[in-house]
Parts: C-alpha cells; sequence; structure tokens
C-alpha cells in the first residue's frame, strides 16, 4: 500500500477515536455561568446638617442594607451531583435573610442549609435560651453564620440553573458576593452582559480584519502590474478580509460553545 493509501485507511479509526475523546473530555469539564446583582435599599446618615437616618433590620442596627439577587446556570452538557453551593459575603458584612431554589424546569426546589451548619445554628439558638444544656458556640462559629451560607444540592441538570438573594447588613461599597462550588472539573466563570460581549465580539473581528487585510494588501501590493489594480484589489481585499474575520469569529465562538457543551 502506498502513504496515501495507508493515510486515507487510518484517517476514519483515527476520526472515530478522536470523536470519543472529545466527547469525554466535553462530560468531564463542567461549565457554570453566574451572575450577580447588589442594589443598596437603606442607608444610614449622621450628618450635622441633614440629621440623622438610622438603619434597623428587626431592630438589628445597620449602617446599610443590600437587596442581591444570583443565579448560576449549567450550561454544559452534563449535571453535577450530591455538592455543596456555599455563598457568602466580605468582612464585616452580615446575612440577614436568604434563600436559594433549584430551578428543575417545571418545578422549583427550595435548598436547604447542610446539615452540619443547621445543627450548629440550633446549638447557637439554643444556647440563647438554655446555656447550662447547650453546646458552647465560639465567636469563630458566631462570624461564620453571619457571613456563609451552605447549601446541599442533590442534582444540578444540564441546563437548569439556581437562583437565589441575600438581604445583607454592612458598610457602604458592597459590590458582589463569593460563589464556590468546590467539586474537581467545575469551573464558574462570570455571565457578560450584552454591551460587554458586543464590544468584544467587535474588538475580537476588529483585529482579525486588519490582519488578513494587511496579509491581503500586501499580495496585491507586491503583485498587481498597475497602481488602480492595486488600489481596487486593496479595497477588495478589505471587504474579504472583513467576511473572514467574521467566519473566523463564528467557527471560534462555536467551537468554543461546543466544548462547553
Amino acid at each position: 500500500m502506498t502513504p496515501l493509501q495507508i493515510l486515507f485507511a487510518i484517517l476514519p479509526l483515527g476520526t472515530f477515536f478522536a470523536g470519543i475523546a472529545i466527547e469525554r473530555y466535553k462530560k468531564k469539564y463542567i461549565v457554570i455561568e453566574k451572575e450577580v446583582s447588589v442594589q443598596r435599599i437603606a442607608l444610614a446618615v449622621n450628618d450635622q446638617f441633614y440629621g440623622t437616618i438610622e438603619v434597623k433590620y428587626n431592630g438589628i442596627p445597620a449602617q446599610n442594607i443590600y437587596f442581591i439577587n444570583y443565579s448560576l446556570d449549567n450550561i454544559s452538557n452534563s449535571s453535577i451531583s450530591d455538592f455543596e453551593l456555599l455563598i457568602s459575603v466580605p468582612k464585616n458584612y452580615v446575612i440577614f435573610k436568604d434563600s436559594a431554589l433549584l430551578n428543575n424546569g417545571e418545578v422549583n426546589f427550595t435548598l436547604n442549609w447542610t446539615n452540619a451548619f443547621m445543627e450548629n445554628i440550633t446549638a447557637h439558638v439554643t444556647r440563647l435560651g438554655d446555656p447550662d444544656q447547650a453546646p458552647l458556640v465560639t465567636p469563630e462559629d458566631i462570624i461564620y453564620f453571619q457571613r456563609h451560607r451552605p447549601y446541599r444540592v442533590s442534582t444540578l441538570n444540564k441546563g437548569k440553573s439556581i437562583t437565589g438573594s441575600l438581604l445583607v447588613g454592612g458598610p457602604a461599597d458592597l459590590d458582589t458576593i463569593a460563589i464556590g462550588i468546590y467539586l474537581p472539573d467545575v469551573e464558574l466563570i462570570t455571565k457578560m452582559n450584552l454591551q460587554l460581549k458586543q464590544k468584544k465580539k467587535a474588538d475580537f473581528i476588529n483585529w482579525l480584519t486588519v490582519l488578513f487585510w494587511f496579509g491581503s494588501a500586501w499580495m496585491v501590493i507586491r503583485y498587481s502590474t498597475s497602481i488602480t489594480i492595486g488600489v481596487i484589489g486593496t479595497i477588495i481585499g478589505y471587504f474579504i478580509s472583513y467576511f473572514l474575520g467574521n467566519a473566523t469569529h463564528y467557527v471560534f465562538t462555536f467551537l468554543k460553545q461546543y466544548f462547553r457543551r
């Protein structure tokens, strides 16, 4: 057999095994897209001219109160099961209220705290009512209760999401929260808004267009027989370069999304 015949003989087999490897990689690698919005809904003021505004939540003083929404979308082609979702706020902030939902198609399920967290909370509350019988809760435990909310998630299917909200008190300038999913081969990425996504797309296409155009312009100028042909060829080359830039961006985006499924 000639080398060309051998190549055509092993090419289908190689493509088959490459396809299997790609699918196994896709199923192993999980991408979770997160989005967080923070809105300050109350502000305490102590001003000599305007006076004093006090902010309290159920009698608890707060400098500021924030309402936070977050969402986690499984944009991969595989599900993840039996994991802990940890929601945390920065130091010096306190979570007053929290809720989380597992959006599984037409039915939504309320997520519960982990058993260990629930037991520690129960022990702390019991000790407040009867300090002689309940276990001792350290100041570090209380700070952890104030700043963190661990949830137990049974399964997050592909294409499904988790949504939640927090009511938080603390200093000014709170702009985000920490979200953790501690599983191997799981990556949390931030969801881009439409304006930023369009800007990144335009920048990508413009750079590719310039790159292709310089290449085509060099070839036209080098091999053209007259100035007129060179100018016309350069102008046509720009439009072809713009088309190639868009096509390359489309292929790049398709492959990027394909490997995340």
